[in-house]
């Protein structure tokens, strides 16, 4: 059942396989939205998978990548400047959602959501090298990851 379900997730709904992203378009993404996020002065946290390959020194893997943002840091006159710089940066294709944005680039997904509850390992991030940058990850990791919600859904 479980070879079943992972067979499923990498093919298309027309049963293709699916193109694998390749990791400099993956940076690419993460870099062009770090970018965002600091001129926008919102303190960021990489969540779910992305967060895992990071602090273990992989490219970023899964369906998306998620940027997680206290809602306490979330107020409009920094978060209003977000479809500003994304056109700044020719990033056309977002999607407001209820909790945050999805964005599509270079055949990447990030979702930026915000996160309306102060869990304990989100509220003094780590900070971890990688490819070259610093990414902050939810401290103490292993809570984290062996904890019953990755907060990236």
């Amino acid at each position: 059942m479980a070879q079943e379900i992972e067979d499923k997730a990498k093919t298309t709904t027309n049963g293709k396989a699916k193109e694998p992203i390749r990791e400099d378009k993956v940076n690419e993404a993460m870099w062009t939205v770090d970018e965002i996020l600091e001129r926008c002065t919102l303190p960021y946290v990489v969540l779910g998978q992305a967060a895992y390959d990071i602090k273990h020194g992989k490219t970023p893997s899964g369906e998306r990548i998620v940027f997680g943002i206290l809602k306490q840091h979330a107020v409009p006159s920094q978060t209003s400047l977000l479809p500003v710089l994304l056109k700044d940066v020719n990033i056309y294709d977002v999607e407001i959602l209820t909790d945050g944005w999805r964005i599509f680039t270079n055949g990447v997904t990030i979702l930026i959501r915000i996160i309306p509850k102060k869990f304990p390992t989100l509220l003094d991030p780590d900070t971890v090298v990688y490819n070259n940058w610093w990414w902050r990850l939810p401290n103490p990791f292993n809570a984290y990851w062996e904890g019953w919600d990755h907060y990236d859904k």
